[in-house]
């Protein structure tokens, strides 16, 4: 009876599971949205070790041996994290370059010169690409911003209340987070440069300069005696 009670009291029904997950969903989607771009680097690196195990424990089991899948898969997990965490901007950058690119060369229709369509597009990719590098850190926060308004509205519509409630405040959170997110940068960087034009240098201190020596009198020279007087020579021949 007992064991019953407990599970009774511990079983929940199907819509106050969804509403757990609503609202774990929406707490996600607002830290992801306002605080993305501090958390991406480790967010990237955590999906990284997730993808380089997962390749690596099934390459092992592709041996039939189940020890190589688990070396594998730690190796592929630390190798995974690192490049995701470390090449993030680079790989962030390069997507938003190939669907700029992409995008571009659909546009210019099946009208144009393949050759020609090609060459723009390559040189469109290399133009967004050195864009997005550079912007990078605003393309981050609204990626972030993004990913945290959909799943906040993700959250809402799990809570049962309604489409018209989930886009509008999964909107507001997008501009809010992106614009939040944005200004932080920048002031950020302000901060980062005053710092910089600010900084003094510390400066090994010098010994004090020893005291000169006081000056020393010369001493008196004895004048030598004057030589006598030479003699009168007598007038003798």
């Amino acid at each position: 009876m007992g064991d019953v009670s407990i599970a009774a009291a511990f079983s929940l029904s199907t819509q106050e599971i969804l509403l757990i997950i609503g609202a774990l969903v929406i707490i996600i989607g607002i830290v992801l949205a306002f605080r993305g771009r501090k958390l991406w680097a480790g967010l990237m690196g955590i999906i990284g070790a997730i993808i380089g195990g997962t390749l690596g424990y099934l390459f092992g089991m592709l041996l039939n041996n189940w020890i190589t899948a688990l070396i594998l898969s730690m190796v592929g997990a630390f190798i995974g994290s690192i490049l995701f965490g470390y090449i993030v901007k680079i790989a962030l950058a390069l997507v938003t370059a190939l669907l700029v690119a992409a995008l571009a060369y659909i546009w210019m229709g099946p009208g144009m010169s393949q050759d020609l369509r090609i060459v723009l597009s390559a040189v469109i990719l290399l133009v967004i690409y050195a864009i997005a590098y550079w912007f990078i850190q605003e393309i981050i926060a609204f990626v972030t911003a993004l990913l945290g308004g959909l799943l906040v509205g993700v959250g809402i519509l799990l809570l049962g209340l309604g489409n018209m409630a989930a886009v509008s405040v999964g909107g507001l959170v997008f501009l809010a987070g992106f614009v939040i997110q944005s200004v932080g940068y920048r002031n950020e960087k302000r901060r980062k440069l005053a710092r910089a034009r600010t900084a003094t240098y510390y400066v090994m201190p010098q010994p004090a300069p020893e005291p000169a020596p006081e000056p020393v009198a010369p001493e008196p020279v004895e004048e030598a005696p004057p030589p006598p007087p030479p003699e009168e020579e007598s007038g003798q021949y």
